[in-house]
């Protein structure tokens, strides 16, 4: 079986969709920060994948303004800093998070500094398993109901 590694800058497209490989960091050590992280790009909008990155991955760049954001981490107090916020400044923020998960996620802290960007924020702890819809000018969030 073949499989290419991907690097940061890797490009690729999936339907319409283009999309660029962000970060991305082999380090058996440190598994949350090896996340790979993509932006995705439909029509006019732009999408963030952050998997389990943390504040290392964050400073490691600068970021474009998204749409929509899966934040990082589980909304844990180590991701969605202020300056990444801040550059990125995105409508919607969707946190996977476990309910009533042993690390209280998400943080309290990450939550008020989507507040203050007047963010619209879904958790899968709250509002099930989530659906993203977009004709490439807006985005529609369903909620999935599943049975527990």
């Amino acid at each position: 079986m073949e499989y290419e590694v991907p690097e940061i800058g890797t490009k690729f497209d999936v339907g319409l969709a283009n999309c660029e490989v962000m970060a991305v960091n082999n380090n058996a050590k440190d598994l949350n920060n090896s996340s790979i992280v993509i932006q995705l790009n439909y029509l006019k909008q732009n999408y963030l994948f952050m998997g389990d990155s943390e504040k290392e991955v964050e400073d490691s760049r600068d970021w474009n303004k998204v749409n929509v954001l899966k934040v990082g981490h589980h909304g844990s107090n180590s991701s969605s800093t202020e300056r990444f916020l801040n550059q990125t400044r995105p409508d919607i923020a969707i946190i996977s998070v476990g309910l009533n998960n042993q690390y209280n996620h998400p943080s309290e802290d990450v939550l008020n500094r989507l507040k203050n960007l007047n963010t619209t924020v879904y958790r899968t702890d709250e509002d099930g398993s989530l659906l993203v819809e977009s004709d490439g000018k807006q985005n529609v969030i369903k909620k999935i109901k599943t049975n527990n």
